[in-house]
C-alpha cells in the first residue's frame, strides 16, 4: 500500500464516519444507498491496493510459503474482515475508534507493570472493584474522584 493508497483510504474510513456522524442524532442507519456507495468504493480501494503489492513469486527449490509483505497482509486482513472493519457504518452503537476501551484497560496495565503483578487474586478483584465500580464512571461523568487514606473521595 503506497502514500495515496493510505491516504485513500483514511479518508474512505473518515468519510464514512462523518456520515455516521450526521445521520445518528435523527437515524438509526445510513440510506442503503450510500452504505453500498462506501463498500465499492473501499472494496475499489482495496483492490487498488493488491494490484500494487501482488504476492511475492515463490523462487524454485525453496520449501515453504513465501513471506508476504507487511502492506499486503494489511490489504489481505482488510478484505476479509470488510464487515468488521465497516461495522460503525451498519451499527451506530459500535464505535468508530475504541480509544475507550484502550483507556479504561491502560490503568490496569501500568498497575501491573509497575508491581509485576497482583500479590493475590482478592488484591486483583479489589483493584477491579475500584477502578470499574467507582473511578471510570466518575472520570466518565467529570466528577472529581481521588483516593484519600484507605477510602476514595468523591467531590460533586
Amino acid at each position: 500500500m503506497n502514500r495515496t493508497g493510505r491516504k485513500s483510504s483514511s479518508q474512505c474510513l473518515l468519510d464514512i464516519k462523518k456520515v455516521v456522524d450526521q445521520a445518528r442524532p435523527c437515524k438509526d442507519e445510513i440510506d442503503s444507498d450510500k452504505i453500498e456507495e462506501f463498500e465499492v468504493r473501499f472494496d475499489k480501494i482495496i483492490a487498488e491496493g493488491l494490484e500494487l503489492n501482488p504476492p511475492p513469486q515463490k523462487e524454485p527449490g525453496k520449501r515453504g510459503g513465501v513471506k508476504q509483505s507487511p502492506p499486503k497482509n494489511l490489504l489481505d486482513r482488510l478484505k476479509g474482515h470488510k464487515r468488521e472493519v465497516l461495522e460503525f457504518m451498519y451499527d451506530f452503537d459500535v464505535p468508530f475508534d475504541n480509544n475507550q476501551a484502550e483507556r479504561d484497560v491502560r490503568m490496569m496495565k501500568l498497575r501491573q507493570k509497575i508491581s509485576g503483578t497482583f500479590r493475590t487474586a482478592v488484591g486483583a478483584d479489589v483493584f477491579c472493584g475500584i477502578l470499574l465500580g467507582i473511578y471510570l464512571p466518575c472520570e466518565r461523568t467529570g466528577v472529581v474522584c481521588a483516593w484519600r487514606g484507605s477510602v476514595y473521595a468523591i467531590w460533586l
